[in-house]
């Protein structure tokens, strides 16, 4: 979404990533008996990613993303790839990466005005004091704790991580 702005929109820029690896696969099943994935819509390269990763995969669809939860409780897929944010609300599911490999989840998406800003500068200062802080494992479920508002638990395979942009 972000290039798509940017490539309409010379006002913005990306300008870091941010988060990476922070989506997982959950499925309500064994891993080996997954053969369908629901997508965030415009997140193909995330289908892309799982299918190459598990092979049995062998269909993906993009569907709105406030679905995909009730898309996998239902029944009309085998698995859903969803953010770190969401896991805590689904039970009875098992989560694997996306992939073995690192990936880009989120950029900063910057109106090109406000770089070099002082305003902006103390802005980047705070998301990397964020950045260290939610590098720590008890931090960061807090922080999902604090914001979903369900007691949340780290997948054993978590390799999120939170880049400092300066």
């Amino acid at each position: 979404m972000a290039r798509h702005l940017i490539e309409e929109n010379d006002d913005f820029s990306i300008y870091a990533p941010i988060i990476m690896n922070s989506e997982f696969l959950a499925a309500q099943k064994d891993i080996a008996q997954v053969s369908s994935v629901a997508i965030g819509q415009n997140r193909k390269y995330l289908a892309d990613s799982v299918m190459e990763t598990y092979p049995n995969i062998k269909r993906a669809v993009e569907i709105n993303s406030s679905s995909l939860q009730f898309a996998l409780i239902t029944g009309n897929t085998d698995s859903v790839v969803l953010d770190i944010t969401k896991l805590s609300t689904m039970h009875d599911c098992s989560f694997y990466p996306v992939t073995d490999n690192d990936y880009i989840s989120y950029v900063l998406l910057v109106n090109n005005d406000i770089v070099g800003t002082e305003a902006f500068e103390s802005f980047i200062e705070c998301c990397d004091r964020v950045a260290e802080r939610l590098s720590e494992d008890s931090e960061l479920i807090s922080a999902v704790e604090s914001y979903t508002g369900e007691a949340f638990e780290l997948p054993e395979n978590t390799r999120i991580k939170f880049l400092k942009i300066n």
